[in-house]
């Protein structure tokens, strides 16, 4: 591992992310595998499907139903709508994009359609984005290459 990698076993418990949910930090059994380092396997296939997941969060309004979900749990489709302001059909078709991806699952409760965070590292995931973001807000929106 060179200076400046982040081993995901040891980065610190916190109390609650951004959200002000419970932050459930990386860690592992002690029969778990260990993941293996980003550089490891920096082949084509991992780089190509590193690039597709990292595509289901390319969209605001999908980034902002990951941050509704994780800030108020499970919740229904109407109530995203109503918090977006958007289209049924589009917070749907979303949904159904973030489902697919893993990011989401979706449950019945009674009449209704529930969709809740599928892993609790999305969290962590948006947690650290968002540090990134923070840190480096000016370069981001100059980058011309991610405004195409």
């Amino acid at each position: 591992m060179s200076p400046g990698d982040i081993d995901p076993v040891d980065i610190p418990n916190q109390k609650n992310n951004i959200y002000g949910i419970p932050d459930i930090s990386i860690s592992r059994e002690p029969d778990m595998p260990i993941a293996p380092s980003i550089t490891a396997g920096a082949t084509a296939a991992v780089a190509e499907i590193t690039a597709h997941f990292f595509r289901g969060l390319a969209d605001p309004t999908r980034v902002r139903i990951l941050m509704i979900l994780l800030r108020d749990g499970p919740t229904r489709v109407g109530d995203l709508v109503d918090e977006i302001d958007a289209p049924q059909g589009r917070i749907s078709n979303h949904l159904s994009c973030l489902r697919t991806c893993g990011f989401v699952t979706s449950f019945r409760e009674g009449r209704n359609v529930l969709y809740a965070v599928s892993d609790p590292r999305v969290g962590n995931l948006m947690d650290l984005g968002n540090a990134v973001v923070a840190a480096n807000a000016e370069r981001i929106l100059a980058c011309q290459v991610t405004r195409q």
